[in-house]
C-alpha cells in the first residue's frame, strides 16, 4: 500500500522504487493530494482492482504508460468510451 493514515499524519509513499515518502498532519486529505500534485507527483487507479499506485516527480517519468505525443496528440474519443 502506497498511503497510510494514522491518527497523527497520512503518509504517502512512492511506488517507483525510489523509497521516497512524505508525510502531512491529517488535517484535509484533498489539500495533502493537491500539494503532492504540485510537487509532480501522479496518481493511478487500477480499474480492475482498483488499488492506487503512487509516483514522486523523478519516477513518474519511468512509469509513464502513455507516451508524451500520444497525450496531446491523440485522436478524441466520446465521453465514456
Amino acid at each position: 500500500m502506497s498511503f497510510e493514515e494514522y491518527s497523527d499524519c497520512f503518509i504517502w509513499r512512492c511506488n517507483g522504487g525510489c523509497g521516497k515518502e512524505v508525510l502531512f498532519k491529517p488535517h484535509d486529505f484533498f489539500a495533502c493530494v493537491a500539494e503532492l500534485r504540485a510537487r509532480g507527483w501522479s496518481f493511478h487507479c487500477d480499474d480492475e482492482d482498483r488499488t492506487w499506485t503512487h509516483y514522486c516527480q523523478r519516477c513518474r517519468h519511468k512509469h509513464q504508460s502513455v507516451p508524451l505525443t500520444d497525450r496531446y496528440f491523440s485522436k478524441p474519443r466520446e465521453v465514456g468510451k
